[in-house]
């Protein structure tokens, strides 16, 4: 992870030249790259095509990690205006994980240098298109995030910034005279991770997380008002950001700043493939900008883990925590007067939406549908589609809590009366479970389950002649609920989890309720009672059903090699302690409950037995002691580290 660094020999007075060359004061850009992205592991070669004038150029280069352990790159390309008068310059540099020894295609410049994907593997891209200022050498900025690693599809006239595709367009008049301060980083002016990250580092802590707000967890010591931001991703890459509202941070005040809004939807999950797991904070220098390189001297040895150390293949003792393997929940929820209190602010809409931005959940599709109270449209028709097209579709739990949010806490959303609901109708045909089961993301999944809501007696035998706190079945023979829950785990694996809520008028009979979620022999958290409307039991119970989607089976990336002789851990928040989960190579789906530990299975992890119980628990005990403290649920997730 470095500064790129150059030493090229003038190319003269052409319409491109190397910057630092003698001679007159030109009408000129300089394109500046920097970047921080681990080489070779990540970045092998790069190009730049350069549109000017009608000039075609294209310059593909090697990095050379090898010198001290510091990147060679080509570091600035200026780009002279020889005809004078206002031009537009397109400039585009790409990143390649391939060298050009390793594929020569990368150099032939008659083709795009995007149009080579099946063999060169582009990477990362960068744009600018932009004129030029009269007897102004000008320097352009060209910074390669890892946010952007691997966003090439953005369009002819875009580039990517902080993970989002963005207008290439550059206002040249923003831009300043270039100075070898910009690039070299040897004098006063570079940054100095050391001085301004020194280890141990101050964690971020969040202040609002819909706006990706943070400050120090720790207040730093009397005196410091700097600060600094360093992002760690998974996979062991770490980025020290600028002070830049649309790539790196803003600051708000002293001790408080906001990631740029691409960073942000990246930390909150809503960007597939990438994660930010860590954020560290500095307070002892005024923030980076893009025109304070890293200083020389450290480009060798700048740590690139959370704990200051160092990782040569991006997963060796780095605390990156594994991603679940994909899960799909379907809620159904009575929207009966009784169960106005659900509904609106201060209903289920506070545990609902916390539940779906917990880090466990951000693997699992979630849907949302209310119950349907027409006989008619579910008990008729034994193929009824009530439910196939759900009121909010599957879409990744971050992305449907606004939704799913929006109606919950809406006190509208309830009806006037209690009517019948017909749970087993909105099951049965083309409903719930055949919704669920048709969702093909193309791999095995952790667990699918649809998840009922409600807070009345469920199976009163005649449709319409429910009281008050009854709701109603469908009684068609081998057609009810219970029968349709037993159906879906024993052939296609759906669970059915089921929340019984208090009602103002009593206790209900949950007799059939139990029944429908205990078809699950394995599983303990399918029925919660919580009528006795206990705000701490409820949130538990949602955590728990979390949980289950979340936890004990893992994917692993393709660059990850794991074998028994590799640690497996993970970080106890509650307890502030590492647990070590043993090997046991019986583990499998069949043996989940009775074997103990981890074990690979095809390219996944999965943990079974006592030691997922222990795992699964943690994991609710911590989100529950975050929600106490106001705060947001932290990550519980094996992660992998080197055989000492």
């Amino acid at each position: 992870m470095r500064n790129v660094v150059a030493v090229i020999g003038c190319l003269g007075s052409v319409a491109a030249m190397w910057s630092g060359c003698t001679g007159t004061k030109a009408t000129e850009l300089v394109p500046g790259v920097s970047t921080q992205i681990q080489v070779p592991r990540n970045l092998k070669s790069v190009r730049f095509d350069i549109q000017a004038q009608g000039n075609p150029l294209c310059y593909v280069y090697d990095v050379d990690p090898s010198k001290g352990g510091a990147v060679d790159l080509p570091r600035t390309l200026g780009v002279e205006n020889q005809q004078g008068g206002y031009h537009v310059v397109n400039i585009t540099l790409t990143g390649y994980a391939q060298s050009i020894q390793e594929n020569a295609a990368i150099s032939d410049c008659l083709l795009s240098p995007l149009a080579q994907d099946s063999k060169a593997r582009p990477r990362i891209l960068r744009r600018a298109r932009l004129g030029y200022l009269n007897s102004r050498i000008l320097y352009l900025p060209m910074p390669l995030r890892f946010s952007c690693y691997d966003k090439v599809d953005c369009t002819d006239t875009q580039t990517c910034v902080a993970g989002e595709c963005v207008d290439a367009k550059v206002d040249e008049t923003s831009l300043l005279d270039f100075a070898n301060s910009f690039i070299d980083g040897v004098d006063s002016t570079c940054f100095s991770p050391k001085v301004c990250l020194p280890e141990p580092a101050i964690p971020a802590k969040t202040v609002d997380e819909d706006t990706c707000t943070y400050t120090f967890a720790t207040d730093p010591p009397v005196g410091l008002t700097g600060l600094n931001v360093k992002l760690f991703y998974t996979g062991g890459e770490a980025e020290i950001l600028d002070e830049d509202p649309l790539e790196g941070f803003q600051r708000i005040d002293a001790k408080t700043f906001k990631l740029a809004p691409g960073l942000c939807k990246i930390k909150k999950g809503l960007v597939p493939g990438k994660e930010i797991t860590n954020i560290n904070l500095g307070a002892t220098c005024d923030p980076k900008s893009v025109l304070r390189p890293i200083c020389k001297p450290e480009l060798a040895t700048l740590p690139n883990l959370p704990d200051g150390g160092f990782s040569t293949d991006g997963f060796c003792n780095t605390v990156t925590a594994l991603q679940p393997a994909p899960s799909a929940l379907y809620v159904l929820m009575d929207d009966s007067a009784s169960m106005a209190q659900a509904y609106g602010p201060d209903g289920l809409n506070q545990i609902l939406g916390f539940n779906l931005t917990d880090p466990a959940f951000k693997s699992t599709r979630v849907a949302f549908q209310r119950l349907t109270h027409d006989a008619g449209l579910t008990c008729t028709d034994p193929n009824s589609n009530f439910a196939a097209v759900p009121e909010v579709a599957f879409d990744l739990a971050p992305k449907t809590q606004t939704k799913v949010g929006n109606i919950v806490g809406d006190p509208a959303s309830a009806k006037s009366a209690d009517l019948p609901f017909f749970i087993d109708g909105a099951l049965r045909g083309n409903g719930a479970f055949k919704a669920i089961k048709d969702l093909n993301l193309g791999s095995a999944y952790n667990r699918r389950a649809v998840l009922i809501i409600a807070n009345r007696r469920v199976g009163a035998t005649v449709p319409g002649t429910a009281t008050k706190l009854e709701g109603a079945s469908c009684n068609v023979a081998g057609l009810d609920a219970t029968q349709l829950a037993k159906n879906a785990k024993d052939v296609d694996g759906i669970y059915t989890y089921f929340i019984m809520l208090k009602n103002p008028d009593g206790k209900p009979v949950m007799d059939e309720a139990k029944l429908i979620a205990t078809k699950s022999t394995d599983c303990p958290h399918c029925f919660s009672d919580l009528t006795n409307g206990s705000g701490e039991e409820a949130a538990k119970a949602f955590k728990n059903i979390v949980a289950d989607l979340g936890a004990c089976f893992y994917e692993i990336p393709a660059s990850m090699k794991i074998d028994s002789g590799k640690k497996v851990a993970y970080f106890n928040p509650v307890t502030a302690n590492e647990t070590t989960v043993p090997f046991d190579a019986t583990c499998n789906e069949g043996t989940q409950t009775s074997a103990n530990g981890w074990n690979i299975e095809g390219a996944r992890m999965r943990v079974c037995g006592a030691t997922c119980t222990t795992l699964r628990d943690t994991m609710v005990n911590a989100s529950l002691l975050a929600k106490a403290n106001n705060q947001p649920a932290p990550e519980v997730s094996p992660y992998v580290v080197c055989a000492k």
